[in-house]
């Protein structure tokens, strides 16, 4: 990558545009440089997608005139006045270099600035806006003179959250009813990055390919929701899960959804849902717990999907993420699977994937009428 500080014109910079300094990443083909003109239809398209409205404060219904305000107002006068440094971020896409998002920078106090982004919806997923972001904050704690960056985003917003942390913003907490949208105060993510943190993000879970079985093992998405609800609602799955709301809706899984995002972000838990690989439809899920013990330690939980139940896919999952976790890329040394023991299901399941029993836990499942189990203990160790 390289960075590129050279101005819009050779002639001393009189105000905005030519006060925004370009920036390019020669590598991912990526510039940063002034809002144009012709930048307006992107910021337009932006500006209504639906997914822009959710997670920012644009006007509603947006106008071109609010693009050219924004433009040409908003960040020609913060750029003048010294209270903002905003780019257009250009790329590639399908043979044409098109606008492809807007970043910023404000200036809060000497020596730390607020960091902010928008993509346009051609542009995601396509690692531009990553790369962009990255450029900027080289420009922030370079010639910008930055100490530290503050990232700030709606709570719900994990796109946003996800770039943040590949970009090694360290998430610092929730600010209730700090943010402002259309008239309404909402709550806020917050996370900050100092000049002298290393960049790069925490280590994210990896997919896992299961073609013997037809199995494909990824994060769990909005559109499982109802898979969810189906999986979690079930009697002998709310038998033997004794912790799960009861009864068992869509803002329980939206809930567990959340919970997942946490735990990755968080590196305390990795949930994969467990796919067909053709339907990408949700068969059940497995959790790695405790991604950071001391004595790299872990522990695996797991259910399934009524429909899916008794292919031994369930197995064949577990066994896969057990192999990874103990593996050389994996964060454990040793795991741990415990189910009750009139749990016979689970218990195959530890089996079949590997696990030894090696002893129990004495009346220590305690469910929803007040009887007690004894918690089997299988174990799985690395080599």
């Amino acid at each position: 990558m390289r960075l590129n500080h050279s101005m819009a014109t050779e002639q001393a910079p009189q105000g905005w545009p030519d006060t925004v300094p370009t920036l390019i990443d020669t590598e991912r083909g990526v510039t940063l440089r002034a809002h144009t003109e012709a930048d307006l239809p992107g910021i337009v398209e932006q500006s209504r997608d639906p997914e822009t409205v959710r997670w920012t404060s644009v006007p509603t219904p947006y106008a071109e005139q609010d693009a050219t305000e924004f433009v040409f107002g908003v960040i020609a006068t913060g750029v003048d006045t010294g209270q903002l440094m905003s780019w257009s971020v250009e790329a590639e896409i399908e043979g044409v270099r098109r606008y492809c998002g807007t970043i910023d920078l404000r200036f809060e106090v000497p020596g730390r600035m607020e960091f902010g982004l928008a993509a346009a919806p051609v542009a995601r997923g396509r690692g531009i806006m990553a790369a962009g972001c990255r450029l900027a904050l080289d420009w922030a704690f370079g010639p910008g003179a930055a100490r530290t960056v503050s990232w700030l985003a709606f709570v719900g917003n994990w796109p946003s959250r996800w770039i943040a942390e590949s970009l090694g913003f360290r998430f610092a907490g929730t600010l209730r009813g700090y943010g402002g949208q259309r008239g309404e105060l909402v709550d806020s993510w917050i996370g900050v990055l100092r000049a002298e943190d290393p960049r790069g993000g925490v280590p994210r879970m990896p997919t896992l390919d299961l073609a013997e079985r037809g199995l494909r093992l990824r994060p769990f998405r909005e559109s499982d929701l109802p898979r969810i609800v189906e999986a979690n609602s079930d009697p002998q799955t709310q038998h033997w899960m004794p912790q799960l709301p009861y009864p068992y809706e869509m803002p329980a899984a939206e809930q567990f959804l959340d919970w997942c995002r946490e735990g990755e972000s968080q590196q305390d838990h990795w949930t994969w849902c467990v796919t067909e690989a053709g339907s990408d439809r949700c068969l059940g899920a497995v959790t790695l717990f405790r991604l950071r013990d001391d004595a790299a330690h872990g522990e695996l939980g797991y259910w399934t999907h009524p429909d899916a139940r008794g292919r031994r896919l369930t197995a064949a999952a577990v066994d896969a993420v057990a192999t990874y976790a103990l593996g050389p890329d994996g964060p454990h040394q040793a795991l741990t699977i415990r189910c009750a023991r009139g749990n016979a299901g689970s218990q195959r399941v530890a089996l079949a994937a590997g696990f030894t029993e090696t002893g129990w836990l004495t009346g220590a499942e305690r469910f929803r009428d007040g009887s007690r189990d004894d918690l089997l203990v299988f174990s799985r160790y690395a080599g």
